[in-house]
């Protein structure tokens, strides 16, 4: 079991080497002065939860945040997709839209909290509308149960 648990988590690491390099661009319009518009640099992020490893990498652009999400659980059920969303204050609220496992698309909302130079991933009720998942809004978001804990690392 311990050697499996080492097998997921250097198969996550590859992963992460595998993801779209980091650059910095800089937004600027044709006088040299700089647009009010969100860097355009990668980050990218790993966390690892009792053999369960989450990929997570991130890329702002003019209209918010942009990536890749992928959670390899132990038991090798891989869910692989992409997040869009934006800041508000501390928290990205985002859409990832992922395949499943089973082959089948679906989309939920996350939240990812941005504390210590972590992202922590929160677990929220979810409520349906009109065929769209959401965040209930009477219900908060708990950041302390979540189980992913991102750590940056260096883009490959």
């Amino acid at each position: 079991m311990k050697n499996r648990k080492i097998l997921v988590t250097i198969f996550g690491i590859s992963i992460i080497a595998m993801l779209a390099s980091c650059s910095q661009g800089n937004n600027s319009d044709e006088k040299g002065t700089t647009k009010n518009k969100i860097a355009t640099s990668s980050k990218c992020y790993l966390a690892v939860y009792q053999g369960d490893t989450a990929i997570l990498s991130l890329k702002g652009t003019s209209t918010g945040i942009e990536g890749t999400l992928k959670f390899i659980k132990a038991d090798w059920n891989v869910n692989n997709g992409t997040i869009k969303g934006t800041f508000k204050g501390d928290t990205l609220l985002a859409d990832y839209n992922f395949k499943s496992h089973d082959g089948r698309w679906y989309r939920n909302p996350v939240a990812l909290l941005k504390k210590d130079g972590k992202l922590y991933l929160g677990v929220g009720q979810f409520e349906t509308a009109w065929g769209r998942t959401y965040f209930a809004k009477k219900v908060p978001i708990d950041y302390e149960k979540g189980k992913y804990v991102f750590d940056e690392q260096q883009c490959p």
